[in-house]
């Protein structure tokens, strides 16, 4: 006979406590001479033990790949439910984690035969079995028996849940803390787990809790890019890398928009091919002196130009990007859009500009008012010796006039420089349009045609002439500006003003809570120009608004037109098309109150007469002696002073009882106010009227508007003195 083998088989049997035994059968038949099956001779050997190291070492290796494996957390406790089931009755299970700072259980999964997962989804710690597991960081087997007593003191019931036959409980912990706990439970075999289950339980969960472990880190860094990311794309400032070449290699969504081009155009084009060629030099020098270490980071504010063209200012910050050796291997920018700030830099420039150029104007207006003063003066006083028939008193008129026009003209030079006193009169808006004419056929220039046209008879209106004239040029100079950046041929540039002549009676729509009507004088000014999108008229009020290029426009014109409008309570609208032109309609509040008599000399000249005594402050002597021979000739007694102090001193030496003190506003030592301040304290009574040629004086700081100022403008007349003075007088 010969021993010849011919089969091993592992077969698994069930024993009366339901435990799994493996038995490996190894088998080999028994032959006769002949070679004929006589029967099998074998052995069986229990390899229980062998079977379940190798089945731990599997799950163990299974669950160590979940890790890999899964997107999620749900998904890998899945699948150490399904391993776990391979070892023991893993039939209803939970895994909660423990919420140290809180003590809360947290069921992060659950499979059960009664319960639900919502139902228990996170509870206090103290209210579970699984309190005794984690607080004293031990596993725990309980009977039935154990589990009917601690029922028994479970007061509400809400933490053991269904009662089972059974209960194991393992704590997830590592060597630093308590991660949570592994439970599994039956409710019908009060056999199902023994002590070598609990050690079994407490093998795999050592694997179990580095794998909950890992997954929670890759989740939590998962997490962390997912707000980076969203950080990143979001920020409201630009943020973006650069190879040490400038090609840009990641940037957020901010960036892009800053520098004008698209995320992937952005990726194949470098930063040098956009930054200004004004402003290159400068960043290759400091992205060199990155790149060789010379400095840790710089910032720069430098110009880039967008896919369009269109320039934009940027602040740059910029600091390197090292590799593990410390090598500097590209950098990282933060940019903002600073095009605005600079946009207004500039407007402010532009407006310090104007403001210089209108306190020179205001200087020599000052100088050049006292001297019309005494040319006009003094060829007036001069007429009145005459008679007019004589040619002297008409070479005198020739004079006059010409004194005027210079007047006018230094008025409308004041309005272009905003530097014009307020002074609101009875006026016909025609008459002052005409004055204008010439003036806006030179700042309109001989390619733009002119419509001017005006009713036969316009209303008047209470306006201060100088804010009228502003209003016109400026509403004037906005429609050539929209009129040539069309740029159209010379025969279809045109500009229409119209003057109506008749009121209008409509709401104040300034004033929602003014339902009376008022009557207004209607004046408009239109172009066929480029026009506005509703986005812009919207804004074209705003101050420092402007579509203007860098350098050709403050952004204050129609801004300063606005504010002059409603300080009169008139309306101003807009209407305008883009391509097509634009319209501005101004309502200005007609008035009933009758016009102030033509300038001139009086009709009869016994009514500005006088005999009270003046006492006249003017520092400029010329000024001073032409005033002194007016007031004279019509019989006021004069008491000249050179300055504010000379005053106080003539004051004081009571030689003189003053009637009216007529005084110069600007004046060095003590000026206008200053003397108006000390009359008032000690001479109460006693009535002042200033006199300017300074358009821009803030020496009244406000006490205009607290006290009524008796105020004449230089240069004036004779006529003027003497009827301003008569009429102070007449008040005492």
């Amino acid at each position: 006979e010969q021993d010849v083998p011919i089969i091993r088989i592992e077969n698994t049997f069930l024993r009366p406590d339901k435990s799994r035994v493996v038995l490996e059968k190894n088998a080999v038949k028994i032959e006769d001479e002949q070679g004929r099956l006589k029967g099998f001779r074998g052995i069986d050997r229990d390899i229980t033990e062998r079977k379940k190291a190798e089945l731990l070492k599997q799950v163990m290796q299974n669950i160590s790949d979940a890790v890999l494996k899964t997107g999620d957390m749900q998904e890998m406790y899945n699948i150490i439910h399904i391993e776990l089931n391979h070892l023991i009755d893993a039939s209803n299970l939970f895994i909660g984690l423990y919420d140290k700072s809180a003590n809360m259980l947290e069921l992060s999964y659950m499979k059960d035969e009664n319960d639900e997962k919502d139902q228990y989804s996170r509870v206090p710690l103290e209210k579970t079995l699984s309190a005794q597991v984690i607080e004293k960081k031990k596993s725990l087997l309980l009977d039935e028996q154990e589990l009917q007593r601690l029922l028994k003191q479970d007061e509400d019931g809400g933490g053991l849940g269904t009662l089972c036959k059974i209960w194991l409980g393992v704590p997830l912990q590592d060597e630093e803390q308590v991660l949570g706990i592994i439970v599994v439970q039956s409710y019908t075999n009060p056999n199902a787990y023994s002590q070598a289950d609990l050690h079994l339980l407490e093998f795999v969960s050592k694997q179990i809790t580095l794998s909950i472990k890992q997954k929670q880190a890759e989740d939590e860094l998962r997490r962390s890019e997912e707000n980076f990311r969203s950080i990143f794309n979001n920020a409201s400032v630009g943020i973006g890398t650069a190879a040490l070449d400038g090609t840009y290699l990641m940037n957020n969504r901010t960036f892009a928009k800053i520098i004008g081009y698209s995320m992937d155009e952005l990726k194949s084009i470098s930063m040098l091919n956009i930054i200004h060629p004004d402003d290159l030099d400068k960043a290759l020098k400091k992205l060199n002196e990155i790149r060789v270490g010379k400095i840790d980071e710089y910032r720069l504010e430098e110009r880039v130009i967008q896919k369009d063209g269109t320039v934009k200012w940027i602040d740059i910050s910029v600091s390197p990007q090292t590799d593990s050796l410390g090598t500097v291997i590209g950098i990282l920018m933060v940019i903002l859009d600073i095009t605005d700030r600079h946009q207004l830099q500039e407007q402010l420039l532009q407006t310090q500009k104007l403001d210089s150029i209108g306190t020179l104007a205001g200087g020599i207006a000052h100088d050049f008012n006292n001297i019309l003063t005494v040319i006009n003066g003094y060829a007036e006083i001069s007429q009145l010796k005459l008679a007019e028939d004589d040619m002297l008193f008409k070479n005198l008129s020739a004079i006059r006039t010409a004194g005027e026009k210079a007047e006018n003209l230094t008025r409308q030079i004041l309005t272009f420089s905003r530097k014009q006193m307020y002074h609101p009169q009875v006026v016909r808006l025609d008459i002052i349009l005409k004055s204008l004419q010439k003036m806006i056929r030179r700042l309109i220039g001989e390619d733009i045609s002119i419509h001017i046209e005006i009713a036969d008879s316009v209303p008047h209106i209470k306006a201060d002439p100088g804010q009228m004239e502003q209003i016109i040029i400026n509403l004037i100079v906005n429609a050539r500006d929209a009129v040539n950046e069309k740029t159209v041929t010379a025969a279809d540039k045109n500009i229409h003003l119209y003057i109506s002549g008749e009121a209008v009676t409509r709401l104040n729509t300034f004033n929602e809570q003014d339902d009376e009507k008022r009557s207004y004088l209607h004046f408009s000014v239109r172009d066929n120009g480029i026009g506005m999108t509703e986005e812009i008229r919207l804004k074209v009020f705003e101050p420092f608004f402007t579509t203007k290029e860098q350098g050709k426009g403050t952004g204050l014109g129609l801004s300063t037109v606005y504010g002059i409008i409603r300080q009169n309570e008139g309306l101003i609208e807009v209407d305008s098309t883009p391509g097509s032109g634009t319209v501005f309609n101004i309502y200005w509040p007609v008035t009933e109150d009758a016009p102030e008599d033509p300038e001139g000399l009086p009709q009869t000249t016994d009514d500005l007469k006088g005999n009270e005594h003046i006492l006249l402050v003017e520092d400029e002597q010329e000024v001073r002696n032409f005033a002194c021979s007016a007031l004279e000739e019509f019989g006021y007694t004069v008491i000249p002073a050179g300055n504010g102090k000379e005053a106080v001193t003539i004051l004081e030496s009571n030689t003189y009882t003053f009637d009216l003190v007529v005084t110069d506003v600007v004046m060095p030592d003590m000026n206008g106010m200053e003397l108006y301040h000390e009359l008032s304290r000690n001479y109460p009574a006693l009535p002042v009227l200033f006199t300017s040629g300074y358009t821009d004086t803030n020496v009244f700081q406000g006490d205009e508007k607290e006290i009524e100022i008796n105020f004449l403008k230089k240069p004036y007349t004779v006529n003027q003195l003497l009827t301003e003075v008569r009429e102070i007088l007449s008040c005492f």
